[in-house]
């Protein structure tokens, strides 16, 4: 049985080979082997890697931090092997990293170029908190924003780059929202305290309008609106809410054609809380406000939905917390799994909105509002991804500066893995295949490991 100083040094720290037993009280009795395929530590705080590939030799590789468990028998064979590097590099403050996205993007002072052998190529200072700095899926484009405020509402634009740092446009107006890895762009009028905005601008790669998307609740009185890329950029979707009872989730293409337009009679922050999957549909958040007896707003209610393809509401699933929320899709097995912060995962059927399963952490409050006192000093969920076969959960313990790393059974939801790491900030990477990619911006290091059999 391993303690768990051993689980914090040996995943990430020392990157050795991992054989975890779950000896400790409800942990798993199955093994897992984590086995580190590459690492890399950087001198200055980083807090996101974009990768991209080349083929070296198997003995450059080696240089550039790849380990021998990485490459195949073919290519040791052939002496050259297909291998990441880190190509952009973005710089910030890790430890006021939130688990709130769009808030970690607002954090970065400096995006840097680099040369596969770790050169750099050309860096672009950014200023914290006035921009924000957002990528397309695989990183082919970066977008320079900067963040209007009702202090400095001249404060709009953007400048989209290529991956190499070059400058494809720049503009000094409108507040931008997202870039797809065409080269596409999303932005919205400026609106501060809660106001409803016009619509959505949708700009091409050249920096030409393409398409204008006018809100149908513009003359509310409050509102909230956001709108994201798929992840093949062919489609958009953009969500309007007057934060009460009254929301749309509108489908386009990346042209602008609208494929389908979805009333609904709750409030929604889609697609902040959402996954899209093309041909398959969209899946969000639904939540449902009220007034209790004294006249005050309260939440009734939360719930996962499936707006199918042809923009029909399939399910509305409740879910037992209000708190921020990850949700991954799994086409294969028709599954999609929604991860609260507050400790939860459910897994649910596509086709029906049924449960297969759901995991509960022994710290997870139970009912609707949650109390925050409850989440104090626990390692909240952060992060979630998935492959074939597993579930993985970076949690944060921001009053201890503490991340734990889950690792649960897909099919299942049993408890694989439990790793506490003390004074350090995880996040997980992009990454290809099914390597967990972790930066631990504490150590200033990354790491890509892959998951060993798993022994009944």
């Amino acid at each position: 049985m391993l303690s768990k100083k051993t689980l914090m040094i040996t995943i990430i720290s020392a990157l050795c080979l991992v054989s975890l037993a779950g000896a400790e009280e409800g942990k798993s009795e199955s093994k897992i082997e984590l086995i580190p395929v590459y690492e890399k530590t950087f001198d200055d705080t980083i807090v996101d890697v974009i990768f991209d590939t080349t083929t070296v030799s198997i003995e450059e590789a080696k240089r550039m931090g790849w380990k021998p468990a990485a490459f195949t028998t073919k290519e040791i064979e052939r002496g050259k092997a297909s291998i990441w590097y880190p190509k952009i590099v973005l710089l910030g403050k890790g430890f006021k990293i939130s688990r709130n996205p769009h808030e970690n993007m607002e954090q970065i002072s400096e995006i840097r170029f680099l040369k596969r052998n770790g050169k750099l190529l050309k860096r672009i200072a950014a200023t914290p908190w006035k921009e924000k700095i957002i990528y397309s899926k695989s990183g082919r484009y970066i977008l320079q924003a900067r963040v209007p405020s009702e202090y400095e509402p001249e404060n709009q634009g953007a400048i989209l780059y290529k991956n190499d740092g070059t400058i494809l446009w720049q503009k000094n107006e409108l507040k931008f929202v997202d870039v797809s890895d065409y080269g596409y762009t999303i932005a919205t009028y400026p609106v501060f305290e809660a106001e409803p905005t016009e619509g959505h601008i949708i700009i091409d790669q050249a920096g030409q309008v393409v398409k204008k998307i006018t809100n149908p609740l513009k003359d509310k009185s409050v509102g909230y609106s956001a709108a994201r890329f798929s992840p093949c950029g062919n489609y958009i979707v953009i969500g309007y809410s007057d934060m009460w009872q009254h929301s749309y989730v509108i489908l386009t293409t990346r042209m602008g054609h609208i494929v389908w337009q979805q009333e609904l009679n709750y409030s929604t922050w889609t697609p902040n809380e959402c996954a899209i999957e093309p041909g398959i549909g969209v899946f969000g958040i639904l939540k449902e406000l009220g007034i209790d007896n004294y006249g005050k707003e309260v939440l009734k209610g939360v719930y996962t939905y499936f707006i199918d393809w042809n923009g029909s509401l399939r399910w509305c699933v409740p879910i037992n917390t209000k708190t921020s929320i990850s949700i991954e899709v799994d086409t294969v097995a028709k599954t999609v799994y929604v991860v609260p912060s507050s400790g939860y995962i459910y897994c649910i059927k596509i086709s029906d909105g049924e449960v297969i399963w759901m995991h509960q952490e022994k710290w997870a409050p139970v009912g609707i509002p949650v109390n925050a006192d409850l989440l104090r000093n626990v390692p909240l969920f952060a992060e979630a991804q998935i492959d074939d076969k597993h579930v993985y959960i970076i949690g944060r313990n921001m009053d201890k500066h503490a991340s734990t790393l889950f690792i649960f059974d897909k099919a299942s939801g049993k408890a694989l893995l439990t790793a506490e790491f003390s004074v350090s900030t995880l996040r997980f990477l992009k990454t290809p295949n099914n390597f967990i990619g972790i930066l631990n911006i504490d150590k200033k290091n990354i790491s890509l490991t892959k998951l060993g059999e798993v022994l009944r």
